[in-house]
């Protein structure tokens, strides 16, 4: 029962997570996915580095934020 537990609590704060961000960026992407392992999300080429540097300084020091460019 624990272990459910903890991944229902993991949801919780990630959900909360991507709200509180998603609310405070200064130029919210179009979408953000969040999947098991990482995320993904669909925004300006212009706006990825501000919002890179946003989430890395708003962002538990636990969470680490990449990107990718194609």
């Amino acid at each position: 029962m624990g272990f459910r537990m903890s991944l229902i609590g993991c949801n919780l704060y990630m959900e909360h997570l991507k709200l509180e961000d998603i609310r405070t960026v200064p130029h919210p992407p179009f979408w953000w996915c969040r999947y098991v392992d990482g995320t993904h999300a669909k925004l300006k080429k212009e706006y990825a580095l501000t919002i890179s540097i946003h989430w890395t300084l708003t962002l538990n020091s636990q969470l680490k934020v990449r990107k990718k460019e194609r």
